[in-house]
């Protein structure tokens, strides 16, 4: 196994020891996904974006924005002062239970607790709007759909976006107010929580699971 792969493996142990209990907040899990990221620097040229500021239009004096946590793409060799991004990750800190529960959770616990699935589908209207503002600056194709990674803790699913609509475009996905579709949304998220007994649509994976069957793959050859 390569030596970043070992770095990588200790920081998933850590995160898994007595000090996961103390990761709680969203920048302090910003460390173990970027080394994550870099495992794949050697296979795919990118630059990781971190805290990618995004306004929201290319209108003049535009003052509405969004911040995506992590973007990944590249500078567009036709124009160095615009991005082409590939896809981008929305975090979310750690619930109390991945912070005190011993044994640590597993994915399919994690699938089943309704506190991290409303923390994942909350994520999803930040991640939609991050999209949709990278598209309309041209940073992301408006043909094509587009991947988002949403991290709950250490525990993370991917979720796609688009093709986008023009009405669509148009549309904050979190903008308050009382006629949007944006409460709406959150009143249906609430009720399907409230009335299924599971929700198979968003299935977290925990990295450091995903990082050990790496390790015995590599053992077996």
């Amino acid at each position: 196994m390569p030596a970043v792969d070992r770095r990588l493996q200790t920081a998933f142990q850590v995160m898994r020891s007595h000090a996961m209990r103390h990761i709680k907040g969203e920048h302090e899990l910003y460390g173990i996904i970027t080394e994550a990221l870099l495992l794949h620097k050697t296979e795919a040229r990118f630059i990781i974006f971190p805290q990618l500021f995004i306004r929201w239009s290319k209108r003049h004096g535009e003052k509405q924005s969004t911040t995506a946590d992590f973007c990944i793409g590249i500078y567009d060799p036709d124009n160095f002062t615009s991005l082409r991004l590939f896809g981008g990750i929305e975090v979310k800190h750690a619930t109390l239970r991945m912070t005190t529960q011993n044994p640590f959770p597993t994915e399919l616990e994690m699938e089943e607790d309704r506190t991290v699935q409303t923390a994942i589908h909350d994520a999803r209207f930040q991640a939609e709007e991050q999209a949709k503002s990278a598209v309309k600056l041209g940073y992301l194709p408006k043909d094509q759909p587009v991947s988002w990674l949403i991290f709950c803790g250490p525990f993370f699913t991917k979720w796609s976006f688009g093709p986008f609509t023009p009405a669509q475009l148009i549309t904050r996905s979190t903008r308050p107010n009382g006629s949007g579709d944006y409460h709406r949304a959150v009143l249906v998220i609430e009720e399907f929580l409230t009335e299924s007994a599971s929700l198979p649509y968003t299935e977290p994976y925990l990295i450091s699971e995903r990082a050990d069957q790496g390790d015995e793959d590599d053992s077996d050859e």
